[in-house]
């Protein structure tokens, strides 16, 4: 899913203009977080150990942005009405941007049953 540029450029603005940033009591109730690789890239750039041009650089500018703004602790339904799509629009774009990125090894693979056996943890 490719946004239109005049959205890309004001996504940000717009958004905060709409609504203000609250993280809900469980973030990680969103079906995006239950996603390791999702989790992994809003746990770190929460945490400052990644900025916006690395997850710009493994997500592409569409997905990056969503996830970032999800990551300032906007609602996916505030995201999508911004970006004019909807809920599940923009789960399906961070998810298949997180599935290329792993497959050309820009993101570390956290469901592969090799990288388990290397740390013990066998289930």
């Amino acid at each position: 899913m490719i946004l239109n540029e005049s959205l890309k450029v004001d996504f940000m603005r717009r958004l905060r203009n709409r609504v203000t940033p609250k993280f809900p009591k469980n973030i990680f109730k969103e079906p995006l977080f239950m996603d390791r690789a999702v989790r992994y890239l809003m746990e770190n750039y929460r945490s400052g150990e990644i900025n916006s041009a690395y997850i710009y650089a493994r997500l592409g500018e569409t997905a990056g942005l969503f996830v970032i703004a999800l990551s300032e602790g906007y609602h996916i339904k505030d995201i999508a009405k911004t970006a004019k799509l909807t809920p599940g629009e923009v789960r399906t774009t961070v998810i298949k941007a997180v599935r290329r990125a792993q497959m050309l090894n820009l993101l570390p693979v956290f469901d592969d049953p090799m990288s388990q056996e290397v740390n013990f943890v066998v289930s």
